[in-house]
């Protein structure tokens, strides 16, 4: 049996790449019962028991409950 192959573009024709070290850090949070991700305007948190996404907060505003 083959396998698909899948290929990752990291890069869009026409737009500008950025290098990674210019990019803004990510935290993670690995607590018992979810995963956050904490970016520079944004706080996402996953149910670690259903993998769904649990919270959804972009500059101070919950857009995911």
């Amino acid at each position: 049996q083959q396998k698909e192959k899948v290929v990752l573009r990291t890069y869009v024709d026409g737009l500008p790449v950025i290098p990674d070290s210019a990019l803004p850090a990510l935290k993670w949070t690995d607590g018992q019962d979810q995963a956050v991700i904490t970016g520079e305007a944004f706080q996402l948190s996953f149910d670690k028991a259903t993998g769904k996404i649990s919270s959804l907060v972009f500059k101070d505003t919950e857009l995911v409950a």
